[in-house]
């Protein structure tokens, strides 16, 4: 489910960048959810090894 979430989210991510909406608000929202993604990521991967 996280994978897929992930890969939606990047995807979404390529399209806003082909479509060209390069605005500083969609940047800011870019990196909040690209910091969003990697720590759930990070914290999902610690949370396997502590299982």
């Amino acid at each position: 489910c996280l994978q897929k979430l992930k890969r939606d989210i990047f995807v979404l991510i390529k399209w806003f960048r082909r479509v060209g909406w390069f605005s500083s608000e969609l940047n800011q929202a870019e990196d909040a959810l690209i910091r969003m993604v990697q720590g759930e990521v990070s914290s999902a991967q610690i949370w396997s090894l502590h299982c």
